[in-house]
Parts: C-alpha cells; structure tokens; sequence
C-alpha cells in the first residue's frame, strides 16, 4: 500500500513535470488568443470601430506573447498576470459580443464570435488544475471553470439577442463543443504527463536498486576482503586499490549516462586509473565544458585504450592535451614508448582500428604522427556539432 507521504511526493513531482511543460508553451496560449480576435476581427461582421478594437486587443495579445517567450508568461508570473489571464476568458467574450454589429452575434451555426478565445486559458487548467487554483478560489478551478465560460455564452446569446431560435442555440453549442475539446485536450495531455512521470519514476527506481546491488556487492564485499586481509598491509593495498578502481568505474558509468557530460570530470576519473602506473606529464583542461553522451563516450574509449596501450609497449611518460577547434574536439595522447607499425591502425583485431572506426561514425577520425625523438603521438578528433546549433539558433 502506498503511503500518503509517498503519494504526496509523487504528485509533487508529476507537478514539477507539467510546469516545465506548460511554462515553456503559455506564450503559445497568448499567440493562438491574439490569432483568433484577429481572425474574429476579419471575418465577423463588425463596425469599423468595433474591427479596430478588436484588432487592437488581438494585437495586443501578440505583443503580449512575444513578452512571454522572451521573459515569462502569466502561468510563469503566477498571482495578478495569471488571474488577469484567466479572468480575460470571461471579459475578452463580452467585449466582442458587445463590439459585434447588431443582431448578427450568434447567428452562424459554427460558433459565436470569438468562440475558440477561451481554449488557450480551458487547455492549460486541464493540463494541470493548479493554475487555475493559484489565481481563483479554490472552488472555481477546472471543470468549473469551463462551465462557467460555457455558461456565459448562453447569457450572452440571450441577452443580446432576447430569445433562443435553432441558428444561435447551434451557435452556443458548437462553442461548447470546441470549450469541451480544449478541455479534453488539455485532460489527455495530463494523462500522458503522469505516464512519462510513472515512467520516470520506475526508471528512477531501477537506478537506486541498481545502485544499491552495486553497494553490497562491490563495495560492501570489497571492504570486507580489506578485512580479510589483515595484518597483509601490501594484500590490503591491492584490495583497497581493486575497490578504488570499481568506484572509479562505476563514476564513469554514472556520468556516461547524462545527457550532457562534463568532460573535465570525465577525464579526471579515466586517467586517475593510470595514476601510479606512468608518468603523466599534462593533463587536459576543459573547464566546465560538456558534451552529448555519444562523444563523451568516445572520449573515454580513447583515453582508457591509448594509455593502456601507452603502458603495455612499455612507455614511461604520456601528455594528455584536449583543445576545440571550431566543432570539433580533438584529443592528443603522446608517449616516449617505443612506437608502432602504422599498419597496427588496419588490423581490424585492434583497438585502434575499432577506435578509429568509432570516430569515424561521429564525423572524426584517428591519426598518428611520429613522435620525436622516439614514442608517438596519436589525435583523435570527432565532430561535437556545437557550432551548427549555435548557428541555427542565429
């Protein structure tokens, strides 16, 4: 049974999902609201000052969402900007019912004037009702709030009007239907909201469990084969270092799985493997940069294969440098070993044949350039495509 605590936790965090949802989109909401009053504007009969005027509110309403992608929206802003929001549900419809010429409001059978204005505002509080609850009283929220826009549109019907006859009672209906759709909408996209959630949070879950296997049987078992070892200071050593090397592993594993991986920290953990075993003359600086996973996977095949290679053939000094050069990251790793054939890079049996296929998938490639006086020195290059993006953001 799932305890309240936890259920509380998990609605907290569906909450945190759909404001990074929904805070992102409300400047959508804006657009499609100052689309429709200009389209209203255009296409329903109205006198010119009427037409000015709504043209004017629908205007305003693009300006309006030009602010909200730019900074925040009302959803974002939350207190007075989200009620006024909200509230011009209610008001906006008026205004147009009152600006329209006379005895034509309601009187096409697809909907009143301005019928789909309330459908940003009804789509949003369905998504998640705590917009609606944030800027009215707890009682007017969601579905209330859709009754309420609903009913205003036969208020108005009648009182402009003075009856009902078969073409303004379709009118008022098709308006309806379009509210209960944009309700619907916003519903079905809070279902799938707390699907991705449940997803996360299982996915979350296998990650702690894990985590949790990996402390008992590594850690928890590798401290107890320290123990077991005493008064051996040299047995415990290795056990110690075993231990250090599999959280030095396991780090890697963790940070290979963000999507964003900052390769400073990537490179730290990768060559303090080797600390100890070759000398290490430089170190690469990157400084907080990051990059997407699959290079930062290569990355780290290629240090690890490179100075493993480095201490096999015997070197006794590397120089690991890391610099960009417009999008593409290059990775330098010299020795003062002995040197290799260049045809070792063909043997498909290799890891340098594999490695440097590896690069090739990702836009790079493997090179080796003889090192003087003696050793060699191996660049590995792949294409981060930074700059492409930077560019299409221009």
């Amino acid at each position: 049974m799932v305890s309240t605590h936890a259920r509380a936790g998990g609605k907290e965090a569906q909450l945190r999902v759909t404001r990074q949802l929904v805070e992102p989109l409300e400047w959508g909401g804006l657009a499609f609201q100052g689309a429709v009053l200009i389209q209203t504007a255009l296409a329903d009969p109205f006198s010119a000052a009427g037409r000015t005027v709504v043209l004017a509110l629908g205007v305003a309403h693009l300006a309006l969402a030009i602010l909200a992608w730019r900074t925040k929206g009302p959803v974002a802003r939350g207190g007075l900007p989200l009620t006024i929001w909200l509230a011009g549900a209610f008001v906006v419809p008026v205004v147009v019912a009152l600006l329209a010429a006379r005895g034509t409001y309601a009187s096409s059978t697809a909907c009143v004037p301005g019928c789909t204005y309330p459908s940003a505002p009804l789509f949003f509080v369905a998504l998640s009702p705590w917009i609606a609850a944030r800027a009215l009283p707890r009682p007017i929220a969601a579905v209330s709030l859709m009754g309420a826009v609903c009913l205003e549109w036969f208020l108005l019907t009648y009182a402009i009007n003075g009856t009902f006859t078969r073409t303004t009672g379709l009118s008022v209906m098709s308006s309806v239907i379009l509210a209960v759709v944009a309700y619907g909408l916003g519903k079905l996209e809070s279902i799938l909201t707390g699907v991705v959630r449940k997803t996360q949070i299982e996915a979350e879950q296998q990650k702690n469990e894990e985590f949790f296997d990996f402390l008992h049987s590594h850690i928890k078992a590798g401290l107890a084969s320290v123990k077991l070892e005493q008064p051996n200071v040299r047995a415990m050593l290795e056990k110690v270092s075993e231990l250090e090397h599999t959280v030095s592993e396991q780090r890697i594993t963790q940070l290979l799985s963000m999507d964003r991986v900052p390769l400073a920290m990537l490179c730290s953990e990768r060559i303090r493997a080797f600390t100890g075993i070759i000398r290490i003359a430089e170190t690469p600086r990157s400084g907080a940069r990051t990059v997407p996973a699959p290079v930062a996977t290569l990355i780290d095949r290629a240090l690890g294969d490179l100075l493993k290679n480095a201490v096999l053939h015997g070197a006794a000094t590397t120089w690991v440098r890391l610099t960009q050069q417009d999008d593409m990251l290059v990775l330098e790793i010299a020795d003062d070993g002995p040197g290799f054939d260049e045809a070792i890079m063909e043997n498909t049996g290799t890891s340098l044949h594999r490695l440097r296929a590896s690069a090739h998938e990702l836009g790079g490639d493997l090179r080796r350039i003889p090192h003087s006086p003696q050793g060699s020195r191996l660049i590995l290059t792949v294409q981060t495509g930074e700059d492409r993006q930077e560019a299409g953001k221009r």
